[in-house]
C-alpha cells in the first residue's frame, strides 16, 4: 500500500482542478494498493486537509482570498459518504474545510493570541 503516493496524487489532482467520482477515486486508490473503502475516504480527506492547510498558510493571500480558495477546494472534492457502524453510532462527521478555516481564524485572531496559524 502506497499511502503517500496516493495522497500526493489526489493533492495534485485537486490543485489541477481534476474532478473525480467515487468510482474514479476508488480506482486510483486501488492502483496504489488501497482497497479498503474506509481508508480511501480517510486518505482522500487527508489530501484535502493538507491542501487547505497549504492555502491557509499562504502569506501572499488575504484571509478572504484564503477562504474563497478553500471553499473552491471543498466544492471540487468528491463525495465519499461511506460511514462505518461506529461513526454512525457515535454521530461522527468530518468538519468541512471552510468551517474549520473560519473557526481557526476567529479563535486565533481574537483574544491574546497573536499571529496567524490556521489548522
Amino acid at each position: 500500500m502506497d499511502k503517500k503516493g496516493y495522497i500526493s496524487r489526489i493533492r495534485g489532482d485537486l490543485k489541477g482542478g481534476r474532478k473525480h467520482s467515487k468510482t474514479t477515486i476508488e480506482s486510483i486508490a486501488k492502483s496504489f494498493g488501497i482497497a479498503n473503502k474506509n481508508l480511501v475516504k480517510e486518505f482522500t480527506e487527508l489530501a484535502i486537509i493538507l491542501n487547505a492547510r497549504e492555502i491557509a498558510h499562504d502569506s501572499s493571500l488575504t484571509t478572504y482570498e484564503k477562504y474563497l480558495d478553500i471553499v473552491a477546494l471543498y466544492q471540487s472534492q468528491v463525495n465519499l459518504s461511506m460511514r462505518t457502524s461506529m461513526s454512525v453510532l457515535m454521530q461522527q462527521y468530518s468538519t468541512p474545510a471552510p468551517i474549520s478555516f473560519l473557526a481557526s481564524s476567529y479563535i486565533l485572531k481574537s483574544g491574546s493570541l497573536s499571529g496567524y496559524k490556521a489548522f
